[in-house]
């Protein structure tokens, strides 16, 4: 996976939880649900998160151009997600713990929508709103 153009977005804690990756199927989409695909990721048991297998779907509705991907939400075991991190932050003069989203390999299931109006209306999903997360 380094050598693919993902392998850029691996962080070095992502590197044990691949560790556990068995296997990656492409699933294309039939007529019927557009020109888009599913990749599965299936993963061994492990103690990073629950379940096995995580499935990122790309939608693709008009010619090629992706509507939307929708992802497995992945339910990650207490202090093992990569994609965040605690810090302490100063907020009204007292020190508060924070979350703070980290570069991860697995940041690429988190759900996207080419809808602009769309992201507004699902909350977690803007980059820049940190404090109400």
């Amino acid at each position: 996976m380094l050598n693919h153009p993902l392998g850029q977005m691996i962080s070095e804690k992502d590197r044990p939880i691949l560790g556990y990756l068995l296997n990656i199927d492409l699933v294309l989409h039939d007529e019927s649900r557009g020109e888009g695909f599913d990749l599965i990721f299936t993963f061994a048991p492990n103690g990073y998160f629950k379940g096995t297998e995580i499935k990122k779907e790309r939608i693709k509705k008009h010619k090629g151009r992706l509507e939307k991907t929708e992802s497995t939400q992945i339910e990650w075991k207490d202090a093992c997600d990569p994609t965040k991190k605690k810090q302490k932050k100063k907020k009204g003069g007292k020190k508060v713990t924070v979350e703070v989203k980290q570069e991860s390999f697995f940041n690429f299931f988190k759900d996207v929508s080419e809808d602009p109006q769309d992201k507004k209306d699902k909350p977690g999903k803007d980059d820049d709103d940190d404090e109400n997360e």
